[in-house]
């Protein structure tokens, strides 16, 4: 797997840099119990009401925005993830990838499909801001990853050359739409939630940690 050549890494944050199981707490323990509060129903009941909701949205932008969902929920979503944010946890070897790539002065870019609000949280809890050269978040464009459009979008934002780039990202689609769009050299993340099973992913190249990918 010879990536080192390019000049351009565009990075997912979730699953990717940071441990997913946050996400998956947060959005199916933390958001649950609020609602289960602000309802006055149990837990239970709130779970099966806000899974079917999560349901009807997953893969669209909706699905990322914590504005639509603290609108939706008439929850105060920004506050809740700064409540819980000390649960927030970039993977083991995140920091020593990030900074190998920036002793080669490679351009380093996150794409994430999450709201700026939590990607501002994220990368202050975990200390990862001096990394990047640019951070962009779907909700810029309007299109989630798993739309070729964020990519044709990011293309004109940025004037990166997809023969030049890598993307590495847990998402399947995501990874499936930049294939799509050009970019030749992808790479998926198969462990992106440190406490479930491996992701299979049979399409693309990958690894279970981006330390993987370090030279030394």
């Amino acid at each position: 797997m010879i990536i080192h050549d390019k000049d351009c890494f565009l990075l997912d944050l979730d699953g990717t840099l940071l441990d997913l199981k946050f996400d998956h707490k947060f959005w199916f323990e933390h958001v649950v119990l609020c609602f289960s509060q602000k309802e006055k129903i149990e837990f239970e009941d709130a779970k099966n009401t806000l899974s079917e909701l999560y349901k009807n949205e997953r893969g669209t932008l909706k699905w990322y925005c914590t504005d639509y969902w603290s609108e939706k929920l008439g929850l105060d979503l920004k506050r809740i993830t700064e409540t819980y944010m000390n649960d927030i946890q970039d993977f083991e070897g995140t920091h020593a990838f990030l900074a190998n790539l920036q002793s080669m002065k490679k351009t380093i870019i996150i794409v994430s499909n999450a709201h700026r609000d939590t990607i501002n949280i994220k990368l202050t809890k975990t200390k990862l801001w001096g990394y990047f050269d640019d951070v962009i978040s779907s909700h810029d464009f309007g299109y989630p990853k798993e739309d070729i459009n964020f990519w044709i979008n990011l293309e004109k934002n940025l004037l990166f050359e997809k023969t030049q780039s890598v993307l590495i990202d847990d998402n399947i689609d995501a990874l499936k739409r930049a294939s799509e769009f050009g970019i030749k050299d992808i790479i998926g993340v198969t462990k992106p939630d440190s406490t479930r099973a491996n992701l299979i992913i049979n399409d693309f190249p990958t690894v279970s940690n981006i330390s993987e990918l370090i030279i030394n």
